[in-house]
C-alpha cells in the first residue's frame, strides 16, 4: 500500500532539494578530473552491441592527456608568476630605500607649493619661446596662472615665486618663435624624504608627493 505523501514530508523533501541545488556550483571551465567524469560515463553508457572504437577511445584519451598537460602547465605559470611578482617587489623596496636621502626627478605633474615658492623641473621644446605655468585644481580647472617669461629650450630647472599655497597639478606651455604652442614635459623633484607603500607599490615621497619607483628619471646624490 503506498504511504500518503503529507504536506511536512513534501517540505522536507522540497527543503532538500533546494538545498542540493544551491550547493551545487556550476563550473566554468573544464579541467582534467571533470574531462575523465565524462569519458568514464560515455564508456559506462556505451552499446555493448556497438562499442566504441580503439580509435576513438586512442583519440579521447590524447584529449585527456592534452588537458592535463595544459593544466598543470597553467598551474606552474601561476606560481611562476607570483614568485616574479614577490621578487619584482623585493628588488623595487631595496632600490627604494637606498635612493631615501637623495635628489631624485621624477616623470610626473605634480608640485607643492610652501612660502609661495616651488621649484619645477621640465624640458622645454627645443626652440624653446614665452612659457607659461598653469595650476589646476582637483575639479581640474585652471586656479592660478602665471607667465613664466622666455625660457630656453631643454631640461630646466625653475624656481617660481608667488605661488598660492598647496599641492597641486601643474603645466608648462611653450610658445615657439613660430607661434606654435607645445606642452613641455613636467617632473616631479625634490629629497627622497622616505619609502611608501601606495597600494602595495613602493613610492618615495618627494617634496611631499608620493612617487612610485618607476617614474624615476634621474637620481642626484646630495
Amino acid at each position: 500500500m503506498p504511504v500518503p505523501i503529507t504536506d511536512a514530508t513534501s517540505l522536507t523533501n522540497a527543503t532538500a532539494a533546494a538545498e542540493a541545488r544551491a550547493g551545487r556550483v556550476a563550473k566554468k571551465t573544464l579541467d582534467k578530473d571533470a574531462f575523465l567524469k565524462l569519458l568514464v560515463t560515455q564508456l559506462k553508457n556505451q552499446d555493448p552491441l556497438n562499442p566504441q572504437s580503439p580509435d576513438q577511445m586512442a583519440a579521447q584519451l590524447a584529449q585527456f592527456s592534452t588537458v592535463e598537460q595544459l593544466t598543470e602547465m597553467n598551474t606552474t605559470m601561476k606560481s611562476q608568476m607570483a614568485q616574479l611578482a614577490s621578487a619584482q617587489l623585493s628588488t623595487q623596496t631595496a632600490f627604494g630605500a637606498s635612493l631615501v636621502g637623495s635628489r631624485i626627478v621624477a616623470a610626473g605633474d605634480t608640485m607643492r607649493v610652501v612660502g609661495g615658492r616651488s621649484q619645477i623641473d621640465i624640458e622645454a621644446p627645443p626652440q624653446g619661446g614665452a612659457a607659461t605655468l598653469k595650476l589646476y585644481g582637483a575639479d581640474g580647472r585652471v586656479a592660478f596662472e602665471r607667465n613664466l617669461a622666455n625660457v630656453a629650450g631643454g631640461p630646466l630647472t625653475l624656481d617660481v615665486e608667488g605661488l598660492p599655497n598647496g599641492t597641486w597639478s601643474y603645466s608648462v606651455s611653450v610658445v615657439g618663435p613660430s607661434g606654435t604652442e607645445t606642452l613641455a614635459a613636467t617632473f616631479i623633484s625634490g629629497i627622497a624624504e622616505s619609502l611608501t607603500f601606495i597600494a602595495g607599490v613602493p613610492s618615495l615621497r618627494v617634496s611631499g608627493v608620493d612617487v612610485p619607483i618607476g617614474r624615476i628619471v634621474e637620481v642626484r646624490r646630495p
